[in-house]
């Protein structure tokens, strides 16, 4: 479990209220887990891989709430199968959760070998960092090459990173470390 020693943020109290009223088994995904960990930015979305049913079981969780979605009713189940499904909270459309079932294998990993975060008594469950670092590199903007940094450098630090593991996922995602070592100053 990585222990965050700090006050919750606006976003980190939305965030556990989203989660512990759906109730699913879910991971939390992509630039969200770079935040939780102290990274800061904004985002617009917080990326949530869920192992639910269908999308209107989910919004009817969420609703309980008083989150709403950005999908219609109608829509609901199709978008969650094939795309995701956002939800907010009222009054403010951002951030929103996109909502999805695991897809790919990938997914299905993060979610089967999530990992516990807590912070303010709470606990939040997030992709391995090892994963989510070369996800982000691979992904390549400069935002996500920040993000990938910071995981990066939080991982090292706190002594949990693998690295064996790490270079396992770039190979399997064909993506390169160097550019992230270099940055953090290794050769």
């Amino acid at each position: 479990m990585i222990a965050i020693e700090r006050e919750p943020s606006w976003l980190d109290r939305l965030v556990m209220e989203f989660v512990r009223c759906l109730g699913f088994n879910y991971v939390i995904v992509a630039g969200y887990v770079a935040i939780l960990l102290g990274r800061t930015r904004t985002t617009d979305d917080v990326d949530v891989v869920v192992d639910a049913a269908s999308g209107a079981e989910v919004a009817a969780r969420a609703a309980r709430c008083g989150f709403k979605p950005l999908t219609l009713e109608s829509n609901l189940d199709y978008e969650f199968r094939h795309a995701s499904v956002r939800f907010y909270k009222p009054p403010a459309v951002l951030p929103n959760f996109e909502v999805k079932p695991p897809r790919s294998f990938y997914q299905r990993y993060a979610l089967a070998r999530r990992v516990a975060v807590s912070i303010a008594g709470e606990v939040l469950y997030v992709s391995p960092l090892e994963l989510q670092i070369v996800y982000k590199l691979w992904l390549g903007s400069d935002k996500d090459f920040e993000d990938a940094v910071f995981l990066y450098a939080f991982a090292k630090s706190k002594g949990i990173l693998n690295q064996e593991e790490l270079e396992a996922w770039a190979r399997r995602l064909g993506t390169s470390l160097e550019r992230l070592r270099r940055s953090v100053g290794e050769t």
